[in-house]
């Protein structure tokens, strides 16, 4: 059950998720992969499901693989990241709002990665798998993704030494007035990187309230939820 509690913690995330966005999309991106599979590190994220949670939610490992209400699921693989974006808006504002959204919204994204050991560590999202076609006006094809970058700051590991718990920002320009970095260009509201060091020196800065809490759950993928409902035909007076 989803308490009061649980979903002004989940507000809190929704907001942390969405912040990006509200900045005008100031994230850092690559016209092609900065970091090949040669750069991935030793360092490996355990794999399975994951919660994504803001302050004051915590997502304890459990077998099940169950969430409390304040957390949105995120599955990992070696190579593979996704994450529910229908399931997100369904917890935040109910199954109805989901159901309204369904025409528009992805129902899940997903992303081939490479992570790269540092202080923090990288992890390049290449964006290579496209959202469903039903998130694009029909004839439509979707807009071309370019990769993106996460800063990871690892807060523990397991006994694997795979990393299970972890802080996460998204890689964004310094803000308008500020000088860039050798490397980092803006171009509008983002700014593309056109080296390496370019992505690593600027993802050492946390911008305020913006990180999120990254747990490893459970190492059993639950199966994805149905397609929420289609929201009611309004009724003719």
């Amino acid at each position: 059950m989803t308490t009061i509690r649980d979903r002004r913690s989940f507000a809190v995330l929704w907001a942390l998720l969405l912040a990006p966005l509200a900045l005008g999309g100031c994230s850092v991106v690559s016209d092609a992969p900065l970091f090949g599979p040669e750069a991935a590190g030793a360092h490996r994220m355990a794999t399975g499901l994951w919660a994504i949670s803001g302050p004051g939610c915590e997502a304890p490992p459990n077998p099940a693989g169950d969430l409390p209400g304040c957390a949105a699921p995120f599955t990992v693989t070696d190579k593979r990241m996704s994450w529910d974006m229908s399931a997100v808006l369904a917890r935040v504002a109910g199954p109805l709002a989901a159901g309204r959204a369904a025409a528009t919204l992805p129902a899940a994204t997903a992303s081939s990665y490479v992570l790269v050991d540092g202080d923090p560590a990288i992890v390049e999202l290449l964006n290579d798998e496209p959202p469903p076609a039903a998130a694009f006006t029909p004839g439509q094809a979707p807009p071309p993704s370019k990769p993106s970058y996460l800063a990871l700051r690892v807060l523990s590991e397991d006994r694997s030494g795979r990393i299970d718990k972890a802080i996460a920002w998204a890689v964004t320009c310094p803000p308008p007035g500020q000088p860039l970095p050798s490397g980092l260009e803006r171009q509008g509201l983002r700014c593309v990187a056109r080296t390496p060091e370019a992505v690593r020196i600027q993802a050492r800065t946390l911008p305020p309230f913006l990180s999120f809490f990254l747990t490893w759950v459970s190492a059993t993928i639950p199966p994805p939820p149905p397609p929420p409902a289609p929201p009611p035909e309004a009724k003719t007076p």
